[in-house]
């Protein structure tokens, strides 16, 4: 008889990435530190949170602003199209996380329900996986 591997799913919270000991509020609040052109130890002391961590987080959301962009983009267009920023920031990482900003107000304003607080509708948009948007990134 063959068995199938024992698995456990765990339903998280919209405000709670996978295998990430920080809430998603907490990671974008260093996401925005770097928007504002802070760097990863500034962020870290800020925060509370170990250099290594932080760095590794910029690291990653920079690495995937495009996907991160598009993800909020294309939900900005499906949503409301006039939503959409329309210019571009110069920095990959701050134009991505104006996208995915104003994808989660649409979203919110068009639908009324989901969670309020703003990093969790990202979260939500990324599907968890605000710094690895796909499997390859």
């Amino acid at each position: 008889m063959h068995r199938l591997p024992r698995r456990t799913h765990v339903v998280l919270d919209a405000g709670l990435l996978p295998r990430r000991a920080y809430t998603v509020r907490f990671l974008g609040q260093a996401l925005v530190g770097a928007v504002r052109r802070h760097g990863h130890r500034q962020i870290a002391a800020e925060l509370g949170a170990p250099e290594g961590t932080v760095r590794g987080w910029l690291g990653r959301a920079r690495s995937t602003a495009e996907q991160l962009r598009l993800i909020g983009v294309q939900a900005v267009v499906a949503l409301d199209p006039d939503a959409l920023p329309a210019a571009d920031r110069g920095d990959p990482l701050a134009h991505a996380i104006e996208a995915l900003v104003a994808a989660a107000v649409t979203a919110h304003r068009r639908f009324g329900h989901g969670p309020r607080e703003i990093w969790s509708r990202i979260a939500l948009l990324t599907c968890g996986r605000l710094l690895a948007p796909s499997p390859t990134g």
